[in-house]
């Protein structure tokens, strides 16, 4: 889901940064990113589940079972700025899909033939192997996506619950 950001601006923000100020920067990061990983667990929460009602099949249980959240690096963000994004586990074999005659050797690192992931072949739709596709190209496999409609329902929550997770914040620091 590149370049799908939920930009907020928190009410408090102001106070909230300058309790930050106070504390070590190591600290200050650590509070950010818990707030960050708290705010978003509405959102993931639904997209778990919009991906177990893909099917009762394996792949569904699976793409469910393995989102989470990440933090963004640092080096995506300006200073000060924190994120964090829904994504899958890396290196999940089952995720990784093969056209007819690739083969792939996770010792040596090497491919032969085409590859494709399959999350994303879910998400965004795919051409058949061997037919080629691309940005625009036509797709023989239509979308299920279940990342998206979980962005599209949930940034709202996301950001009043992180504004809510500020304002507790907030109020524990100056009843210290």
């Amino acid at each position: 889901m590149a370049g799908d950001i939920c930009e907020m601006q928190v009410s408090g923000a102001r106070e909230f940064n300058a309790m930050l100020s106070r504390l070590e920067r190591k600290v200050t990061n650590k509070i950010a990113k818990d707030i960050c990983k708290k705010a978003m667990q509405p959102m993931l929460a639904t997209a778990q589940a919009n991906a177990a009602a893909l099917g009762s099949g394996r792949m569904s249980q699976l793409l469910s079972k393995k989102l989470k959240i990440y933090l963004i690096k640092k080096r995506n963000l300006r200073r000060g700025h924190f994120g964090a994004k829904i994504s899958f586990q890396p290196k999940v074999a089952e995720f990784m899909g093969f056209s007819s005659g690739a083969r792939s050797s996770l010792k040596t690192k090497k491919t032969t033939g085409k590859r494709y992931y399959i999350p994303h072949a879910i998400e965004y739709g795919h051409a058949y192997p061997g037919r080629g596709g691309g940005k625009g190209s036509p797709k023989d496999v239509a979308a299920r996506p279940f990342i998206r409609p979980a962005f599209d329902r949930k940034k709202d929550a996301v950001a009043s619950y992180a504004e809510l997770l500020v304002r507790d914040f907030i109020d524990s620091q100056e009843n210290h």
